[in-house]
């Protein structure tokens, strides 16, 4: 691996953890809401498919091994496990399929793109999850998460405009 590869990449997990702990979350139904899949789209923009994998998934190490980069200033395995812990480990397989597929990173393919990785997929594996941690249904706890699809499409819509605008940065390239 090359230092160039190295640093973007540690330079994205850093970005993930500030966007996840240095804003405040906002808790709405006790579940936190912050800027960090917006952060984990754009390191999926600006990455190769394998560094934007490695990054988020140094993102996850660093809280696992007890760093408080989860929202809240969490960190654990108790909190990867907990019922939010879907969406953490859906992250990276997110961010590699979102760089993956992202083409030359146009508005609308930047948008599909997130929408089929960033959120349906994510969802996907959240509800999941949540369903197994907690013992409910798929409807329920698909349900109690609908209000955050709307959040994340607002997500959504900013990554692709930000990464349609910095596409030509040379440092991220």
């Amino acid at each position: 691996m090359k230092i160039k590869s190295i640093v973007r990449i540690s330079l994205f997990s850093a970005l993930i953890c500030i966007a996840t702990v240095a804003i405040p979350p906002i808790p709405i139904f006790s579940i936190p809401v912050t800027l960090q899949t917006l952060i984990i789209m754009l390191t999926a923009f600006f990455l190769k498919p394998s560094e934007a994998f490695i990054s988020v998934l140094l993102y996850l190490v660093l809280g696992f091994i007890g760093l408080p980069v989860f929202s809240g200033f969490n960190s654990g395995i108790a909190y990867i496990l907990g019922p939010t812990g879907g969406f953490l480990l859906s992250f990276p397989i997110s961010a590699f399929l979102i760089s993956y597929f992202k083409g030359g990173l146009s508005f609308g393919r930047l948008l599909i793109v997130n929408i089929l990785f960033g959120i349906v997929f994510v969802y996907i594996i959240a509800i999941l999850w949540m369903r197994i941690i907690l013992d409910i249904s798929f409807l329920s706890a698909a349900s109690s998460l609908l209000i955050f699809v709307a959040i994340d499409t607002g997500k959504v819509i900013l990554a692709a405009f930000v990464g349609t605008k910095l596409k030509g940065i040379s440092v991220l390239n």
